[in-house]
Parts: C-alpha cells; structure tokens; sequence
C-alpha cells in the first residue's frame, strides 16, 4: 500500500449523549498531487473486525480510489466498534435519507464508513451516524 491518510470526525457532544465518546471516520478526501483529490472511493479490506483493539498508526483498513490505494492509518489506540461499509461494497449500511451517497459505484468523500471507541464496544452494535455527520 503507497499511502496513508486518517481523516477523523469526533462527536460525543451534547446531540449524542446516548453514546460514550466515539470517532466517525468519514470516506476521506485522497490525492497523490497537490491538484487533484478524489471525490470518492471503496473500502477494499478492513484490518480489523467489530470488537478488535487496535493501536495508533495502525492501518484500519484499505481504500481504493482512482489515485491509488490508500491506508486509513490510527491516530489513537481504540477499539474497532462498527464498519459502515463492508469491504468492496459500496452502499453505506442503513445509509437512508442523509448519507451523502448517490448509490454509484463508489463512496462519496464524507460519507461515515468506520466508527471506533476507545471502549463499551458493545453499545455501538446498531449504531447508524447521526444525518449530516461528515467532514
């Protein structure tokens, strides 16, 4: 793999009390040049399965876009609670209203596609993302 990215978007705010503190890593935004990002991406493989620990720079998983494969790397030591995406689909799990995903072949940068915890694993089973949660 040629490149590593850790794109993050932390909400364990106050319009989330229900979840302990918690990290939605959004599809993130990649590029090999400093004029050309992507749009959009597939997950390929994740590293780690629901309830694995994981340590920071760790890659989560792969992403594949049009400029190459990508690691989303760990900036802190967690827990993998939910993937929002499978690996080589493209659609998000229980996407619905709001996921920022037209359902083409690939997923559009700011989509959810992770979540991790740095505990109470458990809690996060049937977890979808809050509307409006991306970068």
């Amino acid at each position: 793999t040629d490149n590593k990215t850790s794109t993050t978007t932390s909400t364990s705010d106050d319009d989330d009390d229900e979840f302990p503190y918690h990290i939605i890593h959004p599809m993130p935004s990649l590029s090999r040049s400093y004029n050309s990002f992507t749009e959009s991406g597939i997950v390929t493989r994740w590293n780690f399965d629901e309830g694995e620990p994981f340590v920071a720079g760790d890659a989560l998983g792969e992403i594949e876009t049009d400029q190459g494969m990508f690691e989303l790397e760990a900036m802190e030591d967690g827990f993998v609670a939910r993937h929002l995406v499978k690996a080589d689909e493209a659609l998000v799990e229980g996407g619905g209203e709001g996921n920022n995903n037209d359902g083409g072949d690939q997923i559009k940068v700011g989509v959810p596609i992770l979540v991790t915890v740095a505990e109470d694993v458990e809690t996060f089973r049937n977890f979808v993302p809050p509307t409006g949660s991306s970068t």
